[in-house]
């Protein structure tokens, strides 16, 4: 499957309604990575909710590479082959983009796709591991949940990618007991990461 090199600008209006606001960042750059130091991602959520929180506060403070996602490991082209045809399916174009929520900054989200409206917003897994899951019905909930708690959204699309495989598209509704449940684990995380950060 050929991939489009030329890559289309979204038109996206700067969303002054909403609770975020871009970040400029690309991902798996240098700068990316210092953005990703600075709060908790949506790949940090299951560490912050689990018995892993003081190891990643230990690794966000010392400025350690974490590591990238498992996405960012794979070829960019196949994510963006996985992008595409998403695209096929719900009809909808869909870009890459780092958000921040504006009342706490150190709520950040690298959102493999989300309409220029800002109405639609998807995340994209092409391990092999998150395929074979998303047919068991098994997904990232607490990733998931992190990502809507920072958009406002009642719902994103969960779509698993593998080459020369039928695609897995799970819609996921947003689950305000998980939300309140991450937010509070995530605020006592972020104040920890501020107090460490300033001494």
């Amino acid at each position: 499957r050929k991939v489009e090199t030329t890559k289309t600008k979204p038109k996206f209006k700067a969303p002054t309604k909403k609770r975020f606001q871009i970040i400029d960042v690309e991902p798996g750059s240098k700068e990316w990575i210092e953005w990703r130091h600075l709060g908790i991602g949506s790949s940090d959520a299951d560490k912050v909710l689990s018995n892993q929180a003081k190891k990643l506060l230990q690794l966000k403070n010392t400025k350690a590479d974490i590591g990238h996602s498992e996405e960012l490991k794979l070829n960019i082209d196949l994510m963006q082959e996985a992008r595409e045809l998403y695209e096929e399916k719900s009809g909808l174009k869909v870009y890459p983009l780092c958000i921040e929520d504006k009342r706490f900054p150190w709520l950040l989200s690298s959102v493999d796709g989300f309409s220029e409206d800002f109405s639609k917003l998807v995340k994209i897994s092409c391990s092999k591991l998150a395929y074979k899951e998303a047919k068991k019905d098994m997904i990232p909930r607490a990733l998931l949940q992190h990502q809507l708690m920072i958009t406002g959204l009642e719902e994103i699309d969960y779509w698993c990618h593998l080459q020369d495989q039928e695609g897995v598209l799970i819609t996921v509704k947003r689950d305000p007991e998980m939300i309140n449940k991450l937010y509070e684990a995530e605020q006592e995380f972020g104040e920890k990461l501020n107090i460490e950060d300033s001494n």
